[in-house]
């Protein structure tokens, strides 16, 4: 994917940077995109500006959670399962189902497509620690 001032650019989707993400990045435009599969939100509605229309093309339950395969609405059908998402495995997700995948700037990583560097990594949260 390419930057174009603020914002990614790919072939079925764009998304926009904060002024902290775009400032990881330096001057590289030539990136890829990374987000783990528990961090992908699946909704039933778009309710932010990183919220995707998805169609689900596979599910695999795995007892505690289920692997969901998602292609992005209107993806040609060669491109079928262009990202993943981990969800719960008592939330029922089925085959051909319309969707809402979330990808949060702060669970993004962003690498130099060039070199692999990671340029710009997801937040995590301090763990609590644990009582003495």
């Amino acid at each position: 994917m390419t930057r174009e001032g603020t914002t990614l650019v790919a072939d079925h989707f764009e998304y926009e940077l904060s002024e902290a993400t775009l400032a990881d990045l330096g001057e590289t435009n030539d990136l890829t995109l990374g987000i783990r599969p528990e961090d992908v939100e699946l909704k039933s509605a778009v309710d932010g500006d990183h919220d995707y229309h998805a169609l689900v093309d596979v599910v695999e339950p795995k007892g505690d959670e289920n692997v969901v395969h998602l292609a992005f609405e209107g993806a040609p059908a060669a491109q079928s399962a262009l990202f993943t998402a981990v969800i719960d495995g008592m939330r029922s997700v089925d085959a051909d189902q319309r969707l809402v995948a979330g990808f949060p700037e702060s669970a993004i990583h962003l690498f130099d497509r060039a070199t692999g560097e990671a340029l710009h990594n997801r937040e995590l949260s301090a763990a609590d620690a644990p009582s003495l």
